[in-house]
This record gives structure tokens, sequence and C-alpha cells, in this order.
């Protein structure tokens, strides 16, 4: 893959699972690096980012911002010379409950779909 198209600016979130007060486990996002990537939207609800090979990119490690839009990594996989990393990820995070008559779309558990700016 030529550097070139390497043209969007993608943030990992990374994930971490904390105990609260009542013993519960809480998960919460933090900022763990941003990279020049590849994104090829596959459908409106699944995208395939295309980055430089990194380790310990995973479903249960980060999460991807990517125009504001938070997507969830579902696959990671390396090519055969560990040069290139390709992730699939989709919206699977939110579910949207949205009433058929309805013209406004909600989400169980009120995730939005794209960060407030």
């Amino acid at each position: 893959m030529k550097g070139g198209r390497l043209s969007d600016r993608l943030v990992f979130e990374k994930r971490t699972l904390t105990l609260n007060a009542a013993g519960q486990t809480t998960i919460t996002w933090t900022t763990g690096f941003t990279v020049w990537g590849e994104a090829q939207r596959q459908s409106e609800q699944n995208c395939r980012f295309i980055i430089r090979y990194k380790s310990g990119i995973g479903p249960d490690t980060y999460r991807i911002l990517f125009f504001n839009a938070i997507w969830t990594i579902t696959s990671a996989v390396p090519d055969h010379k560990k040069t290139m990393l390709t992730i699939e990820s989709d919206f699977s995070a939110l579910i949207e409950a949205t009433h058929m008559l309805s013209t406004k779309k909600e989400f169980i558990d009120g995730l939005p779909t794209v960060r407030p700016s």
C-alpha cells in the first residue's frame, strides 16, 4: 500500500475495566493513540480501516473514532509480513430502536451514533 492512501486521521480509544464502589465492573475509554489510515465504508453500518501494523489492537482492547463516529472493532488481521493491519468494524454496540412512525433515531441504552461536539 502506498503511504498516500493513508489520508484519514483515526483516533484509537483504549478500553479499561475498573471496579466501582459497588464492586461492579465498568468500562471507561481513554485516548490511546492517533494514526493515519484508510477508511473504506462497506455499508452504512460497517467500515474497514487499514493502518500500518501495530500489535495489541483487537475487539477487546480498542475502538475507533472517525469523523466523530464511534466504531466497534470486530476483527484486526495483519498481512503476512506484518506491515499493514486490516480492521473490520461496525456500529454493533449501537442497536437502533426507532419506532416505525417516528422520524427520530433512538438507541438502546441511549448510546448516540456520533459523539457530541
